[in-house]
């Protein structure tokens, strides 16, 4: 069986990582004192200050 690179099967790695990093930068710019976490993993963390009922 040939093997195929990411490239080759039409994933571009390199526009992947860019298109992350460029929108890293924007998650960041929105950032509050109520983010707890960087961009990543499968969830954030944001701190919800005393009082709500439902979130």
């Amino acid at each position: 069986m040939e093997k195929l690179t990411y490239k080759e099967s039409g994933v571009d790695v390199a526009a992947a990582d860019k298109l992350i990093g460029d929108y890293a930068a924007l998650a960041r710019s929105a950032n509050t004192e109520h983010i707890l976490s960087g961009i990543g993993g499968f969830a954030g963390f944001l701190f919800l200050p005393g009082g709500y009922e439902k979130p």
